[in-house]
Order: structure tokens, then sequence, then C-alpha cells
């Protein structure tokens, strides 16, 4: 874990010294923002960063510009009008300038601003062989000691250790199936079993939470935190879905993983405590990726019927990904009216009707909350609990707003 945490080090040193620098004013640009509904974002600042460059033989290219200005639209073709969360309306913004080439001073974690640039990024934060097997033998562990309680229980690995989206200090999530067991019962066995057994320390029994887990670190293997739920089987098959998005959309291992350190700096990274969970995060993604305003069909192409014009290629640059995503859920999208889907292709759906029958997604007293719908259950809305969701969004747009204003000056 330590050799882990250094590169991690690395990586965020490299992407954050601009907005570290200017993280002082942050919590007063969220607090403002939010109305004092919202904590202020931790000091520990995560966005921008270092000039990442291609030697040019000393000639500039011109900047690419964003293709993500525009308005959103729902299902039906109803425009989405901003919220006015970050002082933008829906209508177009700014675009962002970006080359490749060029040397840009500031560029929202520099190490997306090339493929190239991106693979090293990821390398960076890929785990060791002994890493790897760390996590396994603590996962080994685990199992031992559930079996040793149900021994025809079965332990299954979800989120991010199963799909490899996982960042050095992210959790291994666990599930354990078939006890035939009372859940609260069981999750006070299993925390004894691992303790009385130095598996496990500093071991929580949220036995009251939606889900209730059992929260610990390893005593040996490198102190890994673990999460282990119990009798819950939609994790492993969210799982099969995230690896299948993976095969679809490459660019999405750099950009979970940047932005996972992102929220993980700012304490916005789980749930329980109000942020924004690894699952949530990849659809939202997902959802990004497809409507991205890049992949509209060229103008003139035309409707044949009821067939859709077929997508353009979507923006190749991950820098421009990221401001842009960034900029969509930090002061575009209103997520008082409006809801974030990754199914038929990705689309936003009205809050107050969501699928024409009457269904209603908004919650009295928290009408702010983003609502995103599980891609393996369309009756489930994946960040309901994530009462934070301002804290959240006025991070993304004070990153946001620091690249724009780089660019300006």
């Amino acid at each position: 874990m330590d050799a882990a945490l250094v590169r991690f080090q690395a990586l965020t040193s490299r992407f954050g010294r601009e907005l570290a620098a200017a993280s002082t004013s942050e919590a007063a640009d969220t607090g403002a923002r939010a109305n004092g509904a919202a904590a202020t974002a931790p000091a520990a600042a995560a966005a921008a960063a270092a000039p990442a460059a291609k030697a040019t033989g000393g000639k500039r290219k011109s900047p690419k510009r964003s293709a993500s200005t525009g308005t959103l639209s729902t299902a039906d073709g109803t425009a989405v009008a901003s919220d006015g969360a970050g002082g933008s309306g829906g209508g177009a913004a700014p675009q962002s300038q970006l080359s490749l080439d060029s040397e840009p001073e500031f560029i929202a974690f520099a190490g997306l601003t090339a493929d190239d640039d991106a693979d090293a990024s990821a390398e960076l934060l890929a785990p060791t062989p002994l890493e790897v097997s760390d996590r396994e033998r603590a996962v080994a562990a685990v199992r031992s000691a559930v079996h040793s309680i149900w021994p025809d229980a079965s332990v299954e690995v979800f989120g991010s250790f199963a799909t490899g989206l996982y960042v050095p200090t992210s959790d291994v999530d666990l599930v354990v199936l078939n006890t035939q067991s009372d859940i609260q019962r069981g999750l006070k066995a299993l925390a004894n079993k691992l303790s009385m057994e130095r598996i496990a320390q500093g071991v929580q029994v949220l036995a009251k939470a939606r889900v209730p887990i059992i929260k610990f670190e390893t005593v040996d293997y490198g102190n890994l935190a673990f999460d282990i739920s119990f009798d819950v089987p939609n994790g492993p098959q969210a799982a099969v879905l995230v690896k299948d998005f993976i095969g679809e959309w490459p660019m999405l291992r750099p950009l979970v993983l940047v932005l996972k350190l992102f929220l993980q700096q700012r304490e916005l990274n789980e749930v329980y405590t109000g942020g924004i969970g690894s699952y949530a995060l990849i659809t939202l993604l997902i959802a990004f990726l497809q409507l991205h305003n890049s992949r509209r069909p060229a103008k003139g192409a035309q409707k044949k019927g009821r067939v859709k014009p077929p997508a353009s290629p979507l923006e190749p640059c991950l820098g421009v990904l990221l401001i842009d995503f960034f900029r969509l859920y930090g002061r575009v999208i209103n997520t008082r009216t409006t809801g974030v889907s990754a199914t038929g292709g990705g689309h936003y759906f009205n809050k107050e009707d969501k699928d024409g029958s009457g269904t209603s997604w908004l919650t009295e007293g928290r009408e702010y909350m983003l609502s995103v719908e599980d891609p393996k259950d369309a009756t489930n809305d994946i960040c309901r609990s994530s009462f934070n969701i301002m804290r959240v969004r006025s991070s993304f747009d004070f990153a946001y707003q620091q690249v724009q204003v780089s660019f300006e000056s």
C-alpha cells in the first residue's frame, strides 16, 4: 500500500498545483453558491495541473475547441434549462480551447490532454503485482472467515476491484450471499469473527444504513479498507455491466480514475457521507459520453423515416471531455427538474413524470437532489442518498471556472 500511496501522491501533485493553490478561495465560493446548505470542501483540493506537452519543433498549432456547448434535451426533445447553480444558463458557455501540442499553461488534470498522457497517468495508478496479490490474499482471508460461519455461503467481489477501476486507496467491496441468516445477526457474527482472527481492525457495523455493511481495515495486507454487505446481488451484476461499458468506451477508465481522485480528495466519494459512489459516477460518465455534443450528427444530416442519422465520432481529447463533464454536472443541468439515464443510448428525463405514466422522482424538501437511473433497475435512483450533491456540483463548477479563467488570462 505504501508504494501505491507514493504513486497516488505523485499523480495528485502533478494534477493539483494550481487548484491546490486556489483551494482557500473555494471554501467561500462553495458556501456562497450553496446558500449555506453545504459545508465547504476540504483544503485538499484536487484539480488541475502542470503543463503536459509534446515537442512541436518550435511550432504551435491552432487550439482545438470543445464541442460541448449547447443546450441539453430530454428524451422527447424538451430543452433542459440550467438551474443556475454554477452561474450559467442553459445556453452556450465560453468554449474550452485546448491544444494537444501547444504546452497550455493550465489544463484540468494535465495527464489527460492527450491519449498518450492519459495512458501514462492511468499506468501510474495501475497496481503492482504485489498490490494485486495483497488484495487477493485479503479477500481469501475474509472468504475463509465467512465459510467458517456459513459453509455454503458464497463471497463475491464487486465494485472497483472487480472492474479494475480502483485507485490505491479504494475500498474492496464484497457481498456475502446465501447465508440463510438474519442480516443484522450475520453482520455482527462476521464482524466478531474478523476481529477475533485479527483479520480486521477498526470494525464498524452500519446496521441501520440503507444497505447494511461492515467497514474495516485489514491488519495485514497493507491495511486495505473493506466494505462487506449481505444478500445484495446487484453489486456483482453491476460490475459485469461496468466491464461492458469499459469495453465500449475505452476513455472511461482514465476519466473515472481522475474523477475518483477528485472526489476522494474532497471527501465526496462515499455515499454514506452524502457523496457520489463509483457506480453512480460511472453511470454519469456513460450518459455524458453518450450525449456529448460532439456525437451529434453533422449539420445537414437528414432523418430517414424514424431512423436517426448516425452519431458523429466522440471528441477524442480527454482533457476536453473532462472539462465538459465539469461544466455539465457543475452548472448546466437543472437537477430540480431533470434526471439522467444511461439506458437506451443515454437520455435526460423529467423528474416530475419520469416515464410518462406519472411516476415522480421528486422528493419533498430535497428537490435539488440529482436523480440518476440505475442501468440495471429502472426504478432505482442510485443518487438518492447523495445528500451532499450541492457540494459535489460546486466542486465541479469551481474546477470548470479555474480552467476557463486560465484560458482567458
